[in-house]
């Protein structure tokens, strides 16, 4: 059955960039940018295509106001991820001149990363020392970190050593290992053993660090057999799993180490453990040999050869499905396999661990898997795969747009008539001339304060009536009665006039409002006929633009694709000869093996030769 990629390697280096990125930004505790919101909010669903594409067009037009340094120090960590190291330098390099920058600390860090990355381990350490305050978190650790790591790649083991010590928590166990590592390197083996101990005791919180520790134990019993301390060395390495990720080397380390504390027999049971685990990896593929060179020493002589015939019969058929392997690269069925289920996974972490290998080469998986490069070259199919699906769904919108601005086009041409109906309507400069005519005689009666003017119908009735009583009184005799009726009649006309002289200024103010109310829509209306104009003179050209735009859209996605299917054949001639040259060394160090095994046979057989010449002459 077909096997699995159980273990992704994935590249650190950028796996650290993106994550700090992310933490380095989440200290804001809202975003004020909606675009870099989504952005990131697509890169916490995985989408980093998604985002890194939305985040390029938001820095283009200038839409992130408030996170503009922060977004561009995210999008350099994800142009990284997809290999684009050119334009992520291009960019940090931009933001360490910014000395008044708030990240250009981190662009410095973000530059040493890049620099480690591409070997440039000069160039990173004093991209370092540019550095002038202090990172956030976790990236102020990794900065020392990183600058360690600088300095061993430099062989400088001393410094990189007092750089860990002084910098990093005692409580660290991926720190304590590295500056183990150094110490060692460094010949200072007494204070690394000391500090693997120190490592060892501590907590293991999580399974990495649980794993770390297994290997400093393998270290550890490595340095006691160096010393002789076999017993030390025993008791460290049985306290190791033998179901686990270290278990090969463990039970390498611990036959050789039974071997020299002088117990043959307990030496062979972890070998025989590695035999029946029949894992790919050339430690345990040195068991077989190592067998039977136990029991030559041991002067089982007969044992031994059988034990190196096996050896030779093992190789030698590890060397065949090898062979078939290999073979199996250059007639195309690995890859016919392999590829298609590249076509349509996620773009997160994790999708390589449902890819199924091709049956020949499932046993090898490790092997083909320890070289970075096979996992980086997997990696760029994956994206390539992933971006030709974009072009090719963009390819497919590229009618549909064209569509669009057809029907818009013959919309507009439907509209046309009613434009020049609209242009060409003189009800509105009639409308125009009646405004100005009624402000003109407002501002009249305002200047004469003609208080009979601008009655509603409330007045104009009251004034009526009071007419009609003036009328009838002029009829009526002279006498006491006519006087006490005069006399009421103008008491009336008297409130009535003061009531008219009180309202007028509200009555004035009322149709002034209505006449700004009147000039509001009149004015809006001017500036739609205005917009109209200019859009009869500027819509040909915007469809006309939006034309060529859409073509030359079409034109170079058929370029990119085009491009990307030359970049897919070259990256699959790049994956193929990775896996053939992982294979093909581990196929010459099983060589190696087997002709050893065949040496070993030959001395036995002239070793038994030797001596019956010998008995058969006394």
């Amino acid at each position: 059955m077909p096997c699995r990629l159980l273990v992704p390697r994935l590249s650190l280096v950028l796996i650290l960039l993106c994550w700090s990125t992310l933490a380095s930004a989440e200290e804001a505790t809202s975003f004020k940018d909606l675009d870099y919101g989504v952005a990131f909010f697509d890169l916490y669903q995985e989408r980093y295509y998604s985002s890194a594409v939305n985040l390029g067009i938001s820095l283009q037009q200038q839409k992130l106001r408030h996170h503009k340094e922060e977004a561009e120090l995210l999008l350099g960590s994800m142009l990284l991820y997809y290999g684009m190291h050119d334009d992520a330098e291009a960019l940090f390099t931009r933001h360490t001149q910014l000395q008044q920058s708030p990240v250009s600390d981190r662009a410095w860090f973000y530059m040493a990363k890049l620099r480690y990355q591409r070997g440039l381990h000069d160039a990173g350490l004093k991209a370092l020392l540019n550095i002038q305050g202090q990172l956030p978190d976790e990236l102020e650790r990794e900065r020392y970190r990183l600058q360690a790591m600088l300095l061993m790649a430099q062989e400088r083991f001393d410094l990189a050593a007092e750089v860990s010590r002084q910098t990093q928590s005692p409580d660290d166990l991926f720190a304590q290992y590295n500056l183990a590592v150094a110490l060692k390197k460094s010949k200072k083996t007494k204070e690394s053993y000391r500090t693997l101990y120190r490592l060892i005791s501590l907590e293991a919180e999580t399974p990495e660090a649980e794993m770390l520790q297994h290997k400093a134990r393998i270290i550890l019993a490595q340095i006691h057999l160096e010393y002789g301390n076999t017993e030390n060395a025993i008791a460290l390495l049985l306290k190791i799993p033998f179901d686990g990720v270290f278990a090969d080397q463990a039970l390498i380390t611990l036959a050789w180490t039974y071997y020299q504390h002088g117990e043959s027999a307990s030496a062979l049971a972890p070998l025989r453990l590695l035999k029946e685990r029949n894992s790919t990896d050339i430690q345990a593929k040195e068991a077989w040999l190592l067998e039977g060179y136990i029991q030559e020493h041991a002067n089982a002589q007969h044992e031994a050869k059988k034990s190196y015939n096996n050896a030779i019969t093992h190789y030698q058929r590890e060397i065949n499905k090898l062979d078939e392997v290999i073979d199996s690269l250059g007639d195309g069925r690995f890859l016919d396999q392999l590829l298609p289920q590249l076509h349509g996974v996620s773009q997160g972490w994790g999708w390589e661990e449902h890819l199924d290998l091709p049956k020949e080469s499932g046993p090898y998986i490790a092997v083909i898997l320890s070289r970075d490069h096979f996992f980086e070259a997997l990696k760029n199919l994956h994206d390539l795969r992933y971006l030709n699906d974009q072009l090719s769904t963009w390819q497919s919108d590229m009618p549909s747009y064209q569509h669009m601005l057809k029907l818009r086009q013959t919309r507009y041409n439907e509209f046309l008539p009613l434009l020049a109906l609209v242009k060409g309507n003189k009800h509105y400069e009639s409308l125009i001339r009646q405004h100005q005519q009624l402000t003109q005689q407002l501002n009249e009666i305002d200047q004469q304060e003609a208080i009979y003017q601008l009655l509603d119908e409330k007045a104009i009735k009251q004034l009526d009536r009071l007419s009609q009583i003036e009328t009838t009184l002029e009829k009526l005799p002279k006498g006491d009665l006519y006087d006490d009726y005069q006399q009421r009649y103008q008491h009336l006309k008297g409130l009535l006039m003061w009531e008219l002289s009180a309202s007028f200024k509200p009555r004035s103010w009322q149709r002034r409002k209505e006449l700004r109310a009147q000039q509001q829509l009149l004015d809006s209306a001017a500036e739609k006929r205005k917009n109209l104009t200019k859009t009869k003179l500027t819509t040909p050209q915007m469809f006309a633009e939006y034309e060529a735009q859409i073509n030359d859209m079409g034109y170079q996605i058929e370029t990119l694709s085009q491009r990307i299917d030359q970049l897919y054949t070259l990256q699959e001639e790049d994956l193929l000869e990775q896996a053939a040259d992982a294979l093909q060394q581990y196929r010459n160090q099983l060589m190696l093996y087997r002709d050893q095994a065949y040496y070993r046979v030959a001395y036995i057989k002239d070793s038994a030769l030797n001596t019956r010449q010998v008995q058969a002459v006394e």
